[in-house]
């Protein structure tokens, strides 16, 4: 027996996400070139486009304020942006109003779940982001050495709140250049330095088997989400000098073979 709830959840609760997870779970794209991304209460909206006949920007946003009058949820406009992925050739689109008259703000580069996409694919914002907030909790390891912590703790306080960050969804951006590398990798020479002595595993070992364990992961998985990534390689292309059962998908550039798909190739 159904009966109208006159109650809400407060914030902060177990249950909240769940019940909202629930509620916006029928939320769906009205175009088939729309995907949609849900993760609590944020949506992002992923648009492909050849050619601006393509353009479903304005109509879904429209779709997603009528479903939200639907079921008595608001919109804030203010926190909702565009970011264009632009190739070489450059489409020329009109400006996105939302359905309440306020234009969408452009930006180069947003945040997603914890991971800061910018317009030209590139990973130099975001781990310069990460940096500098793995800068200012590095202070906390020369407060605790200065309180006679051992060195075991320190590293540990160290992997806990300054490594979490630095390798928070790399296997999303691992396929940044080595300049970047070298700038996370200098923030454990510093922790080194305040510690006095090196971790049993390093960060780029560290990286390296958060990647080949989610690649393990997609591979024993069938049903994975990310089991599109990787294709086998058909048996007539193998041969001694190429023993890889995988092969990435499309992988015509050097930043994309050097990505995370690299990984499926493992002997594991």
């Amino acid at each position: 027996m159904w009966s109208p709830i006159t109650s809400g959840v407060p914030q902060g609760s177990i249950l909240g996400p769940i019940l909202f997870s629930i509620v916006i779970d029928n939320l769906k794209p009205s175009s088939d070139k729309v995907s949609f991304f849900k993760y609590a209460d944020d949506v992002t909206v992923l648009n492909f486009m050849r050619k601006e006949e393509d353009d479903c920007i304005t109509s879904e946003l429209l779709h997603v304020f009528r479903w939200a009058q639907d079921v008595r949820f608001s919109i804030n406009w203010k926190k909702t942006y565009l970011l264009d992925f632009c190739t070489t050739s450059k489409l020329s689109l009109s400006q996105v109003v939302s359905p309440e008259g306020t234009n969408i703000k452009v930006v180069e580069s947003a945040r997603v779940l914890g991971v800061q996409f910018s317009n030209d694919m590139k990973w130099t914002i975001h781990v310069n982001n990460i940096i500098k907030s793995a800068q200012r909790k590095l202070g906390l390891l020369s407060i605790l050495s200065r309180s006679n912590c051992s060195k075991e703790w320190l590293w540990r306080v160290y992997c806990a709140f300054i490594r979490s960050s630095l390798t928070y969804a790399f296997p999303a951006w691992c396929g940044i250049p080595a300049s970047l590398m070298k700038k996370l990798e200098r923030i454990e020479n510093r922790a080194i330095r305040s510690i006095g002595c090196k971790p049993s595993i390093t960060l780029k070992d560290f990286l390296h088997k958060i990647c080949c364990r989610l690649a393990i992961t997609i591979k024993n998985t069938p049903s994975h989400p990310l089991s599109v990534v990787f294709r086998m390689r058909p048996e007539r292309s193998t041969s001694l000098r190429n023993t890889n059962k995988y092969a990435p998908v499309n992988a015509r550039t050097t930043r994309l073979k050097e990505s995370f798909t690299k990984f499926a190739n493992l002997s594991l």
